[in-house]
């Protein structure tokens, strides 16, 4: 594709380039082409010929420096490939290309077939992706990547993703020419007239074969003399910076003005599509965005300039860096020219991202420090980052997450100065004349994958861990839906490979000790030792995204217990140990789930059968930590609730596990004191019963009552306020090990309540001296069988509640004589209690009394009817109780006609008015009116939309009209009218 229609919206191009088609590309220039013979690297070609045949499917990685002569190695590999027998087809990707699903089944699906990648190296590639994509559609295909050595963490994380690793991988690495070989090729590229120079030219830069060639065209041409230079390293640092003249002077590239060399340095890929792109390549060159475009067709045709798209870049990709330091630079001084400034001020939208990654890279390619390359342009970052406010610094947090890998230290420091120096919040235009407000949450969550990316070399992981940790650690949202979860970042460097053991392990095993001696007094969400739970996983499995079909892969693997393995666990577990007595619950609590995961079988999953010899190796080393938390538990007073969740953790052993550990867990679990207080904890927690105390009851749930029996025997002679009490107290313990209970302890104060009422009214009133208090939670159980037990008790009580004016209670009292109250006869004055109740001015108050309407409508018909109309319905959710109310049997003792027509017509009048109507009640309701008055249906609908805002204002609203239906409206019924006829 010519340059000329790179931003004529024509459609992209296939990204898979042929062999023919590959090297008439990078011969097109007279300097940088590939038409010299390739030299000293018979042995790479040995392994990489029968790689491209190999019929079983694989990927093999070609590592060098830039300028090595990796496209020279890809060019011979397509010409010799092509008489090879059987024939291979051959496809290359090219740098920039897109690769949406679609790109995939262009690839050929049977025979052998070899894709390379070039420029591998770079980040935002995805390697992963395009591996599992290619042996998606043809499972033998081979995949050879070339990239710069420092890609090789980038390929080794993209690897995995595929479920490979490096070492899978068949590695071939360039290395310097051999003197001979790079005399070879000195002497076939210069003038006889001046082929005596080859002796020196080959020894300056037999590192670079790019050099020697470019060198030799410089040499050629009379620009260079080799015998100005004493020794061969200032003749290498020569043929360096004059390595973007030697490329750029070919005839055929024309006179292309030094400042769009430059730029395109800066820029690329250099996105022409964007309109923020061609504004950046004018402000920065002075040239209207017709000329360059005429000058990128120049450098194109001369082999510079490659095009993908509408994407275009230097190539080789050296001669980019080179460029880029001869602009920032001064040669002679190597003092900073100030262009990069001018970059940073012309630069917008991608080019901006671009100029900050590139610099940043070049920088660290040179081994730049203090005053390196990219320091000036990182000061005005820097300056910008402190100036802006929320919305600006989380867009330029997102240009530092692309240059953190190359630049760790610099964006290390940005990120600890932005945790430090929080941010005012900022509101801004998102479209549609609708704003949003950025706030410094919003700057912390965008810190995270910056702090990812310098978290991949180890020297850095301390700090970057620390800051993840200091980010994450009272970050409340769910990890599985958040990837960029500072925790879950931990957490993924914590994990273990396939093949075993990484190098972030230990560091973060040791950071983990630092946090947990530095802990605020005041709790966490988190807890440090929850980072090391995958460090003691015995299982796990890749993830691998096959974008041609738009599947996600599991591939399960069960870890082998090699010795670094089990001293790795074990040094977690020194950490848990120290831990678990700790007075702060919630750090005991962690210490007891990291123990817990280390009890842990391998189970199997995604399909993976696990047999008894997978499982045997780990068995000794499981059975040893139930033998020290054994011990743990004999010498150490643990409180109630970190009891519990010893039992918990130990009662899959204890019931299932095999011989070797069950009876050593069945050991430790009759070790536990059963003290009244422990035992109350565990009914409050609901279990779990021991599996060898109770061994002769058939269920769980018949283990359950058991238990809950024994715990009730045991409080025989406690009075019922220091039951309640002790319940409350133990209750917030559990809380707090186990998090917020979701009802564990209702079906025991159930039990409870009903074979003692009073503990009831003791929890009633202690819960309304101190609303506050956990006891008040269990209000609506207590109340509920109170009702079953006590009856007119659990009216005094519940109005008793009311009257003290609390809404919590009165929510509680609420649920107890609506949602729980059953089908039980009405106490004596429930009626008038109900009645309160419905007309509260509290909305969650009258949804949940509305739920006695199900449990009363059969016999007492009237007093349902009168409950649920009692208040109008005011929200969506008063909407679809009051549906599910009339839905008719069998879902509902009341129908439609059950209701006046006055009460009809203000309920569908409720509808009309209503922000939704997309609930599940309502649409059967719906359904179930349209059979049998389908205008009353038709006239909501159509009052709804007119009455819609978006008809008033245009703006966005919520719709009308249903998005689904889900139940089906009954067809049997026909409109009158002339247009109704029969099928």
């Amino acid at each position: 594709m010519r340059i000329e229609t790179l931003v004529l919206g024509t459609a992209e191009p296939d990204p898979w380039m042929k062999p023919d088609d590959y090297l008439r590309q990078v011969n097109k220039g007279s300097v940088y082409t590939h038409r010299w013979r390739l030299v000293g690297r018979a042995q790479t070609m040995a392994s990489l010929v029968p790689f491209a045949g190999n019929e079983q499917g694989g990927v093999a990685l070609l590592v060098g420096r830039g300028g090595a002569g990796k496209t020279k190695i890809v060019t011979a590999l397509c010409e010799a490939l092509r008489e090879a027998e059987p024939a291979v087809e051959v496809r290359v990707l090219g740098p920039g290309c897109v690769t949406g699903p679609g790109a995939f089944r262009e690839l050929p699906s049977t025979g052998s077939l070899l894709v390379i990648v070039d420029d591998a190296h770079d980040a935002t590639l995805p390697l992963g992706e395009i591996v599992s994509g290619v042996r998606s559609v043809n499972a033998s295909a081979n995949v050879l990547l070339s990239l710069r050595p420092y890609g090789l963490a980038h390929v080794r994380r993209a690897l995995a993703r595929a479920g490979l690793h490096v070492s899978e991988a068949t590695v071939a690495e360039i290395g310097d020419l051999e003197f001979d070989d790079a005399l070879f090729l000195a002497g076939e590229i210069l003038d006889e007239a001046v082929r005596l120079h080859a002796p020196r030219l080959a020894a300056a830069a037999r590192d670079c074969p790019l050099l020697i060639v470019t060198g030799a065209a410089l040499i050629n041409s009379g620009v260079l003399n080799p015998q100005r230079f004493e020794g061969d390293e200032p003749l290498h640092l020569e043929l360096t910076d004059r390595l973007a003249e030697a490329l750029t002077a070919d005839p055929a590239s024309g006179q292309v003005p030094q400042e769009l060399l430059s730029a395109l340095a800066a820029f690329q890929p250099v996105r022409l599509a964007e309109a923020e792109v061609r504004t950046s390549l004018e402000a920065l060159t002075g040239l209207t965005f017709d000329v360059c475009s005429g000058h990128l067709a120049t450098l194109e045709g001369a082999g510079v300039v490659l095009s993908h798209g509408t994407a275009v870049r230097l190539v080789p990709d050296l001669l980019g860096d080179a460029l880029l330091v001869t602009a920032a630079r001064h040669s002679g001084t190597g003092l900073a020219t100030g262009y990069l400034a001018r970059a940073m001020e012309a630069a917008q939208g991608s080019a901006l991202a671009n100029l900050v990654v590139n610099t940043g890279r070049v920088d660290w390619q040179q081994g730049s420090s203090a005053g390196g390359l990219i320091e000036p342009l990182w000061e005005q970052v820097t300056a910008a980052f402190h100036a802006a406010d929320a919305h600006e610094r989380t867009s330029l947090l997102e240009v530092v997450a692309k240059v953190a890998f190359f630049q760790p230290q610099r964006a290390l420091d940005l990120a600890t100065w932005a945790v430090d120096n929080p941010c005012a919040p900022a509101p801004a235009d998102v479209g549609f004349g609708l704003t949003r407000t950025w706030t410094d949450t919003d700057v912390r969550y965008a810190l995270a994958p910056v702090l990812q990316a310098a978290a991949h070399h180890p020297e850095f992981l301390p700090q970057a861990a620390t800051l993840l940790w200091n980010l994450g650690r009272d970050d409340s949202r769910p990890m599985p839906q958040h990837p960029s979860h500072p925790l879950r970042i931990l957490a993924e460097l914590a994990g273990y490979t396939r093949w075993g053991l990484t190098e972030y392990q230990q560091i973060l095993v040791a950071q983990v000790g630092r946090w947990l001696a530095r802990a605020p007094a005041t709790p966490s969400i988190h807890q440090p030792l929850s980072v090391l739970a995958p460090l003691l996983a015995a299982e796990g499995h890749d993830e691998i995204w096959t974008p041609a079909t738009w599947t996600l892969a599991f591939r399960p693997y069960v870890l082998v217990p090699t010795p670094d393995t089990l001293a790795m666990r074990g040094a977690a577990l020194d950490l848990a140990f120290e831990e678990l007595g700790h007075p702060q619950l919630e750090r005991a609590s962690a210490a007891c789930s990291l123990i817990g995961n280390a009890l842990s079988l391998p189970l199997g999953g995604f399909g993976l059968p696990v047999t008894d010899a997978m499982r045997q190796p780990w068995i000794p080393h499981l059975a040893s930590a139930v033998d020290r938390l054994h011990r743990y538990i004999v010498r150490h007073a643990l409180p109630p609730a970190i009891l519990v969740a010893v039992r918990t953790k130990l009662r899959w052993l204890a019931q299932y596990g095999p011989g070797g550990l069950r009876r050593p867990a069945e050991d430790l679990l009759s070790a536990i004191p059963t003290s009244p207080d422990n035992e109350l904890a565990r009914a409050l927690h609901g279990g779990p019963a021991d599996p060898a105390v109770y061994s002769s009851v058939s269920d769980w749930r018949a283990a359950q009552d058991a238990l809950f029996s024994d715990v009730m025997a045991a409080l025989t002679d406690w009075a019922d306020d220091a039951i309640a009490a002790r319940v409350g107290a133990l209750l917030g313990a559990n809380d707090r090990v186990f998090g917020t209970d979701s009802g564990q302890a209702r079906s025991f104060i159930l039990t409870l309540v009903i074979h003692r009422p009073s503990v009831g009214e003791a929890i009633c009133e202690q819960a309304m001296a101190s609303p506050q208090s956990w006891l008040a939670s269990l209000v609506s159980v207590a109340l509920a069988a109170m009702g079953h037990a006590a009856g007119d008790r659990a009216v005094h009580w519940g109005r008793t509640l009311m009257d003290s004016r609390n809404t919590e209670l009165t929510r509680e009292v609420a649920h107890a004589f609506g949602n729980q109250r059953g089908r039980r006869d009405l106490l004596d004055g429930e009626e008038d209690l109900l009645r309160e109740l419905a007309a509260h001015g509290d909305s969650i108050v009258r949804r949940a009394a509305l739920g006695a309407v199900h449990g009363i409508a059969a016999q007492h018909k009237g007093l349902a009817v009168e409950l649920l109309t009692a208040s109008p319905a005011a929200e969506t959710a008063d909407l679809d109780a009051f549906a599910q109310a009339i839905a008719c049997p069998p879902y509902s003792a009341l129908s439609w006609s059950d209701l006046s027509k006055d009460q009809q017509r203000a309920f569908l009048a409720a509808l009309t008015a209503a922000p939704s109507i997309d609930g599940y009640e309502i649409g059967r309701f719906l359904a179930e009116l349209a059979r049998t008055d389908p205008l009353a249906v038709i006239e909501l609908l159509e009052a709804r939309v007119e009455s819609s805002p978006c008809q008033v204002t245009g703006m966005p609203s919520p719709p009308a009209l249903p998005l689904a239906c889900d139940t089906a409206v009954p067809r049997s019924r026909r409109l009158p009218g002339p247009a109704a006829t029969d099928p």
